[in-house]
Formats: C-alpha cells, structure tokens, sequence
C-alpha cells in the first residue's frame, strides 16, 4: 500500500478496496470505459493529454514512466495502456508486469491482479516485488498464513526494504504474534523512519491498513518508539491513536515501556487533552487488521 517509490504506501492512498468480490471481465471493461470517460472529462486531464508520449513510438523507458506518472495523477486505465505497450516491447518485462498488477489491485481487480504477480514470479523467482505484492492480495483475501509466507519471501531476497518489513508486521499482528510483530515494525522503521508516515507515490509495492485498527496500530508504533527512545515519534503516534478513539491513558499507565516517559511534560499535556471513544477500546494488545492492512506493492 510499497511505495511505489513505487510506494503504494501513503495511508490515504491505501486505504483503498473495501470489497474483495472480482467483478467479471465483462463488467470490468463496462466500469472501466465509463470510469475513463468520466475522468477524461476533468481538466486535470486535458493538462496531461497534451504532454503523453506516442505509445507506438516511445522506449519501453519513457511509456513505464508515463504509466507512473499517470497513475500517480489517478489515471490507472490510461496507465494500464502505457504499461501493456511496454510489455510489448518486452513481454518478458518483469517491471512492467508488476507495475500492471499494483494498477489492477488500485482497481480492485484482484484476479487479474494475482495473474500478473504470478507471472512475474514464473519469469523471475527471485522478484521481490512480485512476492511482496502477491503477499498483499493474500493479506486482502485474509488468507495471512500465506501472505506471511509471501512477505518472508521478499524480506528474504531484500532485506533492508522497510516496506516488506512493514507488511510482515501487520501480518503478524492479524495471527496475535506480537513480538513478531513489534520486532519486525522496529526493523521497518530503522530501515526507514518515514515509513508510517503518509507519502504519496508511484511505486511498484503495497502497504494495507484498515481506518478501524489504524488508532491500534499507532499505538503499537508508539511502544516501539518508546522502547527505541525517540520521544518526539511516541508522542505523535500516540497522538494519533488518541485522534482515532483509543484510550490512550489507560494504555501509557499499563504497559512499561511508557514508563519512562510518565512524568514528561509534554505527555502529561496530551494524556490531559485526549478524550477516548467509547467506540474504541484497549483490551491490552493489538487485535489485528481485520480487513485492508496497510501493505505496500512494488
């Protein structure tokens, strides 16, 4: 949701499919042709339709780019375009079939999305990128023994991507592993300390999250950054899982690694202002993702 870099991963951005039924192919050329038409009409469009490259006469470079760029700017179906005459230029093109696949998944074509991350892994076992994006249709498709072993996989052949790290601890955290699960988010964020943090992108990776277990999460990222020690990255995480309704009082007064920090004026203040919602309620660990989580294709 990687990110996309290609990173799929900024959590507006990935917040993304809430229904996992595939539509048949039929409907998907129908909702696609009305969905193109609809967007061509917006004046962002007319912008960048003066700028696109010949798709028969440009490299295979300058369509993959074009296709980022339009996906980036929201246009997936006129991205797909860019991307297939890529592939055939090459059509052993791995690059090109990843990036087909994360656009079918924006799209909620997890079919059509699984075939390409599948080919790609049939023409290059060792893709990372295949690997961690096929993880995440497991993970959307709550099949998480799987999507764990998809994650492993791509952390295995590229260890220091925070994305792949990122994925496996939202995973572990859906099965109840949480030391895993901490252990792999600490990872993730030494890798990369803006991982959590929204950023939009064009990548070829996926990160998952859910908005109802988004408040959970940032507060597993504020135990981490507690027990790392960067009091400034604990206290925006736990300011966030206060926005989403946590109880966050009740969590700082339990568990040790805030311990440190109890008697630190600025956490005084946002335990003072931060009023929980009856909606959301500690139960003393983090009860998983239960629907999109927040993974990143690449």
């Amino acid at each position: 949701m990687r990110y996309l870099l290609f990173r799929f991963s900024s959590l507006a951005a990935l917040l993304l499919l809430a229904c996992f039924a595939a539509p048949s192919l039929g409907q998907t050329i129908s909702r696609g042709d009305d969905a193109r038409r609809q967007q061509h009409e917006s004046q962002d469009w007319q912008t960048i339709a003066h700028h696109l490259v010949d798709l028969q006469t440009a490299s295979r470079d300058a369509l993959l780019l074009q296709g980022d760029i339009l996906r980036a700017r929201r246009f997936p179906y006129d991205a797909l375009d860019y991307y297939n005459a890529a592939l055939q230029r090459e059509p052993r093109d791995v690059d090109a079939i990843n990036r087909i696949g994360v656009t079918q998944l924006q799209l909620n074509n997890l079919v059509l999305a699984r075939a390409s991350f599948q080919r790609a892994l049939k023409l290059n076992r060792r893709s990372a990128e295949a690997w961690n994006n096929l993880g995440a249709i497991e993970y959307l498709e709550k099949n998480y023994a799987y999507a764990e072993s998809d994650y492993r996989h791509a952390v295995k052949l590229r260890r220091d991507d925070a994305i792949y790290h990122s994925n496996l601890a939202v995973t572990y955290f859906d099965q109840q592993r949480y030391d895993k699960g901490r252990r792999e988010m600490a990872t993730a964020m030494q890798l990369d300390p803006a991982v959590y943090r929204g950023t939009g992108g064009t990548g070829v990776s996926a990160h998952v999250m859910t908005p109802e277990d988004e408040a959970r999460f940032n507060l597993e990222m504020a135990r981490v950054y507690a027990q790392a020690g960067n009091t400034v990255e604990m206290l925006t995480a736990l300011s966030k899982a206060a926005r989403g309704g946590l109880d966050i009082a009740t969590a700082v007064g339990q568990d040790r690694n805030f311990a440190p920090y109890r008697n630190d004026p600025r956490l005084l203040t946002l335990l003072d202002t931060a009023r929980p919602s009856p909606s959301v309620t500690l139960t003393g660990e983090l009860t998983g993702y239960s629907n999109i989580g927040h993974q990143s294709l690449r």
